[in-house]
């Protein structure tokens, strides 16, 4: 089972239960892995021995995607070429297979510190937005000589930023202050779609991930990344089933928003074409983010907003406090227990 767990972190029954909903890639597998480092059980040794493998690959995979978007764009002539005396390399790496999540080749981790280096290659990953190319591919690529050394082990920080699909529904048990609670986190690809309403009738709060520095990226299809969220968001506030479920909005990796401001213009987000704000204010920026998602709920509808960024343990830690607050408040409410 993928997720933020290599399997289900049993527990005992919680009186409150977490569900952790968005769309793919929107960091929550790491808003999830966060929660069980603070509050759960950590992130044990045989936890992070299981992700050395998937670093390894992830890391090649990056690499390959810019080895290819760079035979793409270039010719001997323009930035985008690859130096000759590394064209061997490049050919070497992109024929290793990642798909079965074999152990890579002795020599992998050598061709990917290599071509890290070329300056076509790095010429190629300033334009990574056009590309879709791994959030934290620069911080693994700049690790290579370490990542494929000999019993390699990720540390916490290397799992935090490692992307992991969630497939099914992967929970995670914690107690706070005392109390007991679930998070469940159920895969956010239009395929693990169909199994959120098995979570819906148990949820005692919605916790929704949105990837705001998506606002320049597209799928295949055209659609932008960050008008799909706010379409799902939309959808799921509005459903019956989760009338009476409180519903956090967390507007999230605000660290590579900020990178992208002033650098690529709102507009190109079809949602966001009447920006008239400073394009290198983040506050301006945001904010019109955060009004285009309240815009798609209705008047009577409560959503309480973050803006995060889910690397970073203590602004989880922070933000996460205040919303256990709010699901234990409500739910009382709503059970009559308090006004």
């Amino acid at each position: 089972m993928g997720g933020c767990l290599s399997e289900r972190d049993d527990g005992p029954g919680a009186s409150y239960q977490i569900l952790l909903l968005g769309s793919g890639s929107s960091g929550k597998s790491t808003i999830c892995k966060q929660i069980r480092l603070m509050y759960g059980r950590g992130l044990d040794e045989r936890l992070l021995n299981s992700y050395g493998a998937l670093v390894r690959l992830r890391t090649i995979e990056c690499m390959q995607q810019l080895v290819s978007e760079t035979k793409k764009r270039g010719g001997s002539e323009t930035k985008f070429s690859i130096s000759p005396d590394l064209e061997d390399t490049a050919e070497k790496l992109l024929k290793v297979n990642t798909v079965d999540e074999e152990a890579p080749p002795k020599d992998a981790g050598e061709y990917v510190a290599k071509l890290w280096k070329d300056p076509g290659i790095q010429a190629t990953y300033e334009r990574k937005s056009e590309f879709n190319l791994m959030d934290n591919a620069k911080y693994f690529l700049d690790k290579a000589d370490t990542i494929f050394k000999e019993g390699y082990t990720p540390d916490s920080t290397d799992a935090l930023r490692i992307s992991i699909r969630t497939s099914g529904l992967v929970t995670t048990y914690f107690q706070y202050n005392g109390t007991d609670f679930v998070m469940i986190d159920v895969g956010g690809q239009e395929s693990e779609r169909r199994k959120w309403k098995c979570a819906f009738q148990t949820a005692t709060s919605v916790l929704f991930v949105a990837d705001i520095s998506a606002y320049d990226q597209f799928y295949e299809t055209k659609l932008n990344k960050l008008v799909e969220s706010m379409d799902l968001f939309q959808d799921l506030v509005k459903l019956p089933e989760l009338k009476h479920v409180s519903f956090v909005l967390f507007l999230n990796k605000i660290d590579i928003f900020k990178q992208k401001l002033g650098r690529t213009k709102l507009h190109v987000c079809p949602a966001l074409d009447d920006y008239k704000g400073d394009e290198h204010n983040f506050n301006e920026a945001a904010k019109h983010i955060q009004k285009k998602f309240n815009e798609r709920v209705r008047s009577n509808r409560q959503v309480y907003t973050h803006f995060t960024c889910a690397i970073d343990t203590e602004n989880v830690r922070k933000i996460f406090e205040d919303v256990i607050g709010t699901v234990v408040g409500n739910t009382l409410a709503e059970g009559g227990l308090i006004s």
